[in-house]
């Protein structure tokens, strides 16, 4: 079951960030390289701060978590926030893996694409849910081990489009491209595969598609891997064997691509190519 946001509150506001113990602090940045929130562990406690924002406060012992908030902040604002910022964090501090990455439905189950912001992940799988695969993930996809198989599990979520993207899809008959989806109300569904992308300005070829071994995939996926603290050494073993044992399990393609939206289709043909694998339509 996920964490619930079950209390919002007004409250006192949260240490600043250089009074706070530079190694107990995790910190994480936004694509510009400012802060956009910090946390930390104490006494059994979680703290995740967004600055100008809430703090948000969980632990293994509650079953929810509570948002205690600065002065005149929507309440829609803060509960954005959680489902984007803190949730993935929440989930993995808790002991759920999660990767920063988005995804899509195929008939084998979910496809991840991880990449850095701004790489154009979110392009991809929208431009996939255009040909017929449904949207699964967009920034967010927490997995777990089952038996021998990775099971990856549902997230509600809003699909954010750059407006230049956007305004590159031609309207769709459910809606206009970023619209809000959700695959919450669906069950878990098996994690078929990974796509890293990796975006390579100016090179020969458009994109290449490669099948990566568990021990070159291990690295690039564990890169993209939501961390809430590294402090926490059990944890951290924890997760890097959770890891290990997923590259070991799911096929793993790396996806180089020349940037723009004129290339656009040619990426999504070459990770046609890594769905008909997994659906067995090459051998």
């Amino acid at each position: 079951m996920l964490p619930q946001l079950t209390a919002i509150q007004p409250g006192p506001a949260p240490p600043a960030l250089e009074s706070l113990e530079a190694g107990s602090v995790s910190v994480w940045y936004d694509p510009t390289g400012a802060v956009c929130a910090y946390g930390y562990a104490r006494a059994g406690q979680y703290h995740i701060h967004v600055p100008e924002v809430a703090s948000f406060q969980f632990s293994h012992r509650a079953a929810g978590v509570t948002a205690t908030t600065r002065p005149r902040v929507a309440p829609a604002l803060i509960q954005d926030v959680y489902r984007r910022l803190a949730l993935p964090l929440i989930l993995q501090a808790l002991g759920t893996e999660v990767l920063h990455a988005s995804a899509v439905l195929t008939r084998e189950g979910v496809l991840a694409f991880c990449a850095v912001s701004g790489t154009g992940k979110s392009t991809l799988a929208y431009a996939l849910s255009r040909q017929g695969h449904r949207l699964w993930a967009d920034d967010a996809v927490p997995w777990e081990l089952t038996g021998p198989g990775v099971q990856a599990l549902p997230l509600p979520f809003a699909l954010r489009l750059r407006p230049a993207t956007a305004a590159f899809f031609p309207p769709a008959p459910d809606g206009p491209p970023g619209e809000t989806g959700s695959s919450s109300a669906g069950p878990p569904a098996r994690l078929a595969g990974l796509c890293v992308l990796r975006r390579v300005p100016g090179a020969e070829t458009t994109v290449q598609l490669t099948r990566l071994t568990p021990a070159a995939a291990f690295p690039l996926v564990l890169a993209h891997a939501e961390c809430f603290t590294l402090h926490d050494l059990a944890r951290k073993r924890q997760m890097l064997a959770n890891y290990l044992a997923l590259t070991t399990r799911v096929p793993v393609w790396e996806v180089a691509f020349v940037p723009g939206f004129d290339r656009l289709a040619q990426v999504v043909a070459a990770v046609g190519q890594a769905i008909d694998t997994l659906c067995g339509a090459d051998g």
